[in-house]
C-alpha cells in the first residue's frame, strides 16, 4: 500500500483503500500496465513541485478503465460531478443516432447530410464517397 503524506490531497488518496490495493495490486493489462503505473502521478512529488495533482491517477492504456475499474470509476464520477459515467454524454460530441437520422432524407431520396449540416445529392454524394472524381484528381498532382 502506498504511503500518503499530509500533502497528498488527491482523489486517489480518498478512494484507494488498503483492501482495494490488495485486490488490484496483482492485476495488469495485456499491455503490462499495473496499478503502480496508474497511481504513480498521484504519489510523485518532484522537488519544488506543488502537491500532487487533484485526481492522482493516469490510465496507461484503454484497458485500465476495465482492469482497474473499482478505483477509476469513483474517481471519474467525482471529478466530473456525475453519478455514473456510463450514462454521461459528452456535450461536445453528437448524440447516438445523430449520423443515422441525418444521413437519410425524409422523402427517401438520394440525399446525404454530413456532420456539418451540408447537403449533397446524386453525383456530388457519389464523388464525396469515392474520394473524388478521376478528372479533378488528375489535375491536382501535375
Amino acid at each position: 500500500y502506498p504511503i500518503f503524506t499530509q500533502y497528498h490531497k488527491s482523489l486517489l488518496k480518498k478512494y484507494l483503500t488498503p483492501s482495494l490495493w490488495s485486490k488490484l495490486s496483482h492485476r495488469q493489462t495485456s499491455f503490462g500496465t499495473t496499478i503502480e503505473d496508474v497511481i504513480r502521478p498521484g504519489l510523485a512529488l518532484p522537488l519544488g513541485a506543488n502537491p500532487p495533482r487533484r485526481v492522482g491517477v493516469l490510465a496507461g492504456d484503454a484497458e485500465c478503465y476495465t482492469v482497474f475499474r473499482e478505483l477509476l470509476d469513483p474517481i471519474i464520477c467525482e471529478y466530473h460531478g456525475i453519478s455514473s459515467y456510463e450514462n454521461w454524454e459528452d456535450p461536445e460530441l453528437p448524440r447516438e443516432g445523430y449520423f443515422d437520422k441525418n444521413s437519410k432524407k425524409a422523402g427517401g431520396g438520394d440525399e446525404r447530410r454530413f456532420a456539418g449540416g451540408e447537403q449533397f445529392s446524386g453525383e456530388d454524394a457519389d464523388v464525396i464517397k469515392s474520394g473524388g472524381d478521376d478528372e479533378s484528381t488528375e489535375d491536382m498532382f501535375d
